[in-house]
């Protein structure tokens, strides 16, 4: 399945509209069981949030599932969140914590233009009828 990508409003409808998209694709793909759907969805949420908690004017979530698994990322225009105990950024952390609990790995890298929220989960053994 190739890279899918999609270019978000910065507003409050943009975690639903992430949300949606994301359990479309991975529902379309057929490899994915309903826990690991909605784990996803959850993280999609969360990574949504985060840009606009971090005020982020641009956002593009991109969607790749391989033979390996699958790779969600949100890359934006915020602020790499570096301190857990400012109060203005304990939100993201939050949602960070919810996706570690989910996730098989996640992280945040630095791009040129702002950041990358990403969130991994492994491929699945295939569904039993």
């Amino acid at each position: 399945m190739p890279l899918h990508s999609r270019a978000l409003s910065c507003d409050d409808s943009a975690p639903r509209r992430a949300r949606a998209w994301v359990a479309e694709l991975m529902r379309a793909s057929g490899r994915w069981g309903d826990d690991t759907v909605h784990d996803a969805i959850l993280c999609a949420s969360e990574l949504v949030t985060s840009a606009l908690v971090a005020h982020s004017t641009t956002m593009v979530v991109r969607l790749l599932i391989d033979d390996a698994g699958l790779r969600l990322s949100l890359v934006d225009d915020g602020e790499l969140p570096d301190d857990q105990d400012d109060p203005a950024q304990r939100v993201q952390w939050m949602g960070f914590r919810l996706v570690d609990a989910v996730a098989d790995r996640w992280g945040i890298d630095a791009t040129s233009s702002g950041r990358e929220l990403w969130v991994e989960f492994h491929a699945q053994a295939p569904q039993r009828g």
